[in-house]
């Protein structure tokens, strides 16, 4: 049976202020709490005393405060272990004390400018959307147990990756959909010692990559840098367990692997959508790449054997490129490919096999 607590009060003051606040606690065995329109100055904040006990969610909503700090947060109870602020546009600040016992904050539709952290043990997960911050806050290095970190849709435009070294248990960074134009390494401390797995940057502004920047991240599995605007990624690329790499939907005219150390986890590769006029070379360096994703580029020829070393590649998507001339000989076919996509390319005739076409499905 769903509890219900509902809760209505309102204040008249001197100013030319009415506050009224709503509670209302829906759910079953755990409870979601939603706290709207709380005007702490006037109102206080009596009402944090009767949460229920089996509440785990607090939801603020249209909180008319410019600073979240201990007044709030630490008057929660222990058994609250996610807060959601959300369409709060009076909040323009927040300060997280050592004291908040709550796994996961997210912070939407705010005018949040400045947030940080004291020394904390607790707080997991941090999302941030909406907001005009500027920049990411140094004192999430206070944070020790942070796993999961979001902030998209804010005006975010320089990333320092070497805040992010020492935060032994973040996994995942999602910084999509900012204005950043730099990825930057100030420090790096040679035992760094990040489990990150997954860095996401995709819809950002960023032009210009150098791939040793990520060489400390040892466990980064997948780096999505899709739509964006990139033109360069030249330099040696270190990260040995990455298995997914996105750069789909950029402007790069050419990517050279031959400087890359070997990718054995490397799965697949997503570079459509950019401006390459060639196949990349050197794609020995990803052993086990099972798909390679070359649509929407600018590529006039292409010869298989460029991909004859790729032992398990299995789908080779050429579709939407001006090609004309493709070679495909049968001493040069990775064994097991099993699918070829050449539709809407300006090839005309395919000399190829009964043999071979009896192997793969070539699409045309």
């Amino acid at each position: 049976m769903n509890a219900t607590l509902l809760y209505y009060l309102s204040f008249a003051t001197a100013a030319p202020i009415v506050a009224a606040f709503q509670f209302v606690c829906s759910g079953s065995a755990a409870l979601t709490c939603s706290l709207t329109n709380l005007y702490p100055d006037y109102e206080g904040t009596f009402v944090l005393q009767h949460i229920p006990p089996n509440a785990y969610m607090l939801v603020f909503s249209r909180l008319r405060v410019k600073t979240i700090d201990h007044k709030l947060l630490s008057a929660l109870p222990t058994t609250v272990t996610h807060v959601l602020v959300n369409d709060s546009t009076y909040v323009i600040n927040v300060k997280v004390p050592a004291n908040a016992s709550f796994l996961s904050l997210v912070i939407l539709q705010t005018k949040l400018g400045a947030i940080s952290f004291e020394p904390n043990f607790n707080l997991s997960q941090l999302t941030i959307e909406q907001a005009p911050l500027h920049h990411v806050p140094s004192s999430l290095l206070n944070l020790r147990s942070l796993a999961y970190v979001k902030i998209n849709y804010t005006p975010v435009q320089n990333i320092d990756v070497s805040l992010f070294c020492n935060l032994t248990h973040l996994q995942t960074i999602d910084l999509k959909y900012n204005k950043i134009y730099s990825v930057t390494a100030s420090q790096f401390i040679s035992g760094c010692t990040s489990s990150l797995v997954e860095l996401l940057l995709a819809n950002n502004r960023l032009m210009r990559i150098i791939p040793s920047v990520f060489a400390p991240f040892r466990r980064l599995e997948i780096i999505d840098l899709s739509h964006n605007m990139l033109v360069s990624f030249v330099g040696r690329f270190q990260n040995t367990e990455i298995s997914q790499l996105i750069m789909s939907n950029n402007l790069l005219p050419q990517i050279d692997l031959c400087e890359w150390v070997l990718m054995p986890n490397m799965t697949s590769l997503f570079i459509e959508k950019n401006k390459l006029i060639g196949v990349p070379d050197c794609l020995h360096k990803f052993p086990n790449l099972y798909s390679i994703n070359l649509e929407n580029n600018l590529l006039s020829s292409v010869s298989l054997a460029a991909f004859a070393q790729l032992k398990v590649l299995q789908y080779l998507r050429l579709a939407w490129n001006p090609i004309v001339s493709f070679i495909l000989r049968e001493d040069s076919v990775p064994p097991k490919l099993l699918h070829i996509d050449m539709r809407h390319s300006r090839v005309n005739y395919l000399n190829v096999s009964k043999k071979m076409l009896q192997q793969i499905q070539i699409h045309t």
